[in-house]
């Protein structure tokens, strides 16, 4: 198993033991300093005492396993508001916001995220009037068919 996917694999045990989810991994860098990216999160939103206490958890794993024998930074955080939704559960505690979806063809959708199933998500179009068509004030997207899914910050 690689380095990158033995820490991460890691990082999601960790995280499960304390009740979060890995929502991103990543390994930056080279042998002689890696940046590892750690993001977790739970339905309850996290609090930096518990990503210290799974960046404490993880350091001592990675020392005790000796996986990185030179100097690494390890910064583990909750997602934040810029970080794209990767997960169901990330799109069902965002319901009621503005969403910006990105689509595999290319088209762009925005509008209040309404509705979660197993398979798609719901928005309704938010639009200036003229703006958005009839047929886009609500739509129904799979899954499958999202690049990537961005909340947005209203200051209405």
């Amino acid at each position: 198993m690689q380095l990158k996917e033995k820490l991460a694999e890691m990082a999601t045990k960790i995280s499960i033991e304390n009740n979060c989810q890995l929502v991103d991994f990543q390994l930056k860098g080279n042998e002689q300093q890696y940046k590892l990216i750690v993001l977790v999160d739970n339905d309850n939103g996290i609090e930096i005492d518990e990503c210290a206490k799974i960046s404490r958890q993880l350091a001592d794993l990675i020392e005790a396993e000796n996986l990185i024998e030179n100097a690494y930074n390890l910064e583990v955080s909750s997602p934040g508001i810029e970080v794209p939704l990767t997960q169901k559960r990330q799109y069902e505690r965002n319901i009621g916001r503005l969403l910006k979806v990105f689509l595999l063809s290319g088209i762009e959708k925005e509008g209040k995220l309404t509705v979660v199933t197993s398979e798609s998500i719901t928005i309704e179009g938010q639009g200036k009037p003229g703006k958005v068509k009839k047929e886009d004030k609500v739509v129904e997207i799979q899954f499958d068919q999202i690049k990537e899914s961005i909340v947005q910050v209203s200051f209405n």
